[in-house]
Order: C-alpha cells, then sequence, then structure tokens
C-alpha cells in the first residue's frame, strides 16, 4: 500500500508553508510444498516430501516540510528563499525456514516435518533526518545565482560521524536573453552555468559497518566438524 498527502498554507502573498508525507506497507508470504509423490530434481524414485514457508513485512515513511519566500521588484529582480526539513525510517524484517521427512502429504505445514533443514530470520531499521536552505537569485532572469546548504544525518554511520554537511553554489549567464541574440533565429537557447559544492551517500544496503557483529562458524572437535560457537565479523544488520 502507497499513500500520500499533503497540505499548502500561505501566511503572506509571498510566503507558503508546504507539509508532505508518504508511507510504504508491504508484505509477503510464501508457503511451497513438493509431496513425495513427485520427483525432485529429476530424481528417481521419488525423494521424500519437502516444504519451507517465507514471510517479510516492512514500512517506510517520509515527511517533508518546507517554507519558501518569493518576491520580485522594480521588474528585475527575482529572489527566493527556502529553508525545510526531511526525514524518513525503514524497517523490515523477514522469517525462512524449510523442513523436510514429512510423514504423509495430509499435513504440509513445517510443524509436520520432522527434520527442520533450515531456519532464519532478519530485522533491519535506519532512519535519516535533513535540514536545508536554499537562495535562488536571478536579474531579469540573465544573471544567475544560486546558493544550497544541507545538514544530513544518518543512522547508519557511527555516532561521532553521524551528521554531515554539504554547501553548494552556482553561477549562471543566460546568453540568449542579450540583446545581441535576439535576432539571430540558430540558437533559442544558450546559458553558461559553473557550479562547485559537496555531495555524500549512505548507501550501505542497510548495513552498519561501524560496529561488529556476532554469528555462527564451523569448529573441529576430534574427527568430527561441527556447527556451533560464535565469531566477530565486521558487519551488523540490526
Amino acid at each position: 500500500m502507497l499513500s500520500n498527502a499533503w497540505a499548502e498554507y500561505a501566511f503572506l502573498p509571498n510566503l507558503k508553508y508546504r507539509l508532505s508525507a508518504n508511507a510504504n506497507l508491504y508484505a509477503n508470504r510464501r508457503n511451497a510444498y513438493t509431496t513425495s509423490k513427485m520427483p525432485l530434481n529429476q530424481q528417481l524414485p521419488p525423494t521424500a516430501a519437502v516444504g519451507s514457508s517465507f514471510s517479510e513485512q516492512g514500512v517506510s515513511w517520509l515527511v517533508n516540510q518546507v517554507l519558501s519566500y518569493n518576491v520580485s521588484f522594480n521588474d528585475a529582480h527575482n529572489l527566493e528563499v527556502l529553508i525545510g526539513s526531511e526525514s524518513n525510517k525503514l524497517q523490515y524484517q523477514s522469517a525462512n525456514g524449510a523442513g523436510g521427512i514429512f510423514a504423509n502429504d495430509i499435513v504440509q505445514t513445517l510443524n509436520a516435518a520432522g527434520q527442520p533443514t533450515s531456519v532464519s530470520s532478519q530485522i533491519t531499521e535506519n532512519a535519516t533526518v535533513s535540514y536545508f536552505g536554499r537562495v535562488d537569485y536571478n536579474y531579469k532572469t540573465k544573471y544567475l545565482l544560486k546558493l544550497s546548504i544541507r545538514r544530513d544525518g544518518s543512522s547508519i554511520f557511527g555516532p561521532d560521524k553521524r551528521f554531515g554537511t554539504f554547501p553548494a553554489a552556482s553561477v549562471g549567464w543566460r546568453v540568449s536573453e542579450e540583446n545581441f541574440m535576439k535576432n539571430q533565429h540558430v540558437v533559442s537557447e544558450l546559458k553558461l552555468r559553473a557550479s562547485y559544492g559537496l555531495s555524500g551517500n549512505n548507501s550501505f544496503s542497510n548495513y552498519y559497518p561501524y560496529v561488529g557483529s556476532v554469528g555462527s562458524t564451523n569448529y573441529a572437535f576430534g574427527d568430527n566438524r561441527n556447527r556451533a560457537g560464535h565469531q566477530l565479523t565486521g558487519q551488523l544488520r540490526p
């Protein structure tokens, strides 16, 4: 289910506040059962029955707030000032299990399996928050200046490095608006622009690389290999 809503209110003719929000709710469930009467992977005679069950569900939401001010004066100067904030959060979890050696084909749920072959589960959660501002000015739409800054934070990073600041600036010249370009019919739009800024990302596939995690590994006991115990790894999925 996808949903989106927004509202806008004008305090003054040139001063507006806009609030928008969206939410994404999703769920998936899949059960499978292969009867013992059916050959498995082209094997003859038929092998024992196997079954599996998988389920997942997640929710994500985003809220955006923007306060903007627009003004024009002397039929030449145009100014827009904008400030805002944005926050979002993702929560996801899943569970997967499989089993075999069913007594018969009557009860096909995993509780009737004589031997579970695999069980796994997963939980993921992360959140971000951003604050931003922008000043956009132009003179007769010919000479352009834009300044912006963002302050972004993500729970994926460590507590001491969670936020980053990203400024940007650009200048432009719409050459096609100059008088010496008005009488030619070759170029309809020509603009020169130079910009500089900083950007970043938190694309770590929902992992938390700044902390170690605990996982299972194999170990030898006599002449046998056992799967138990724990080891530290460099990633964590909360």
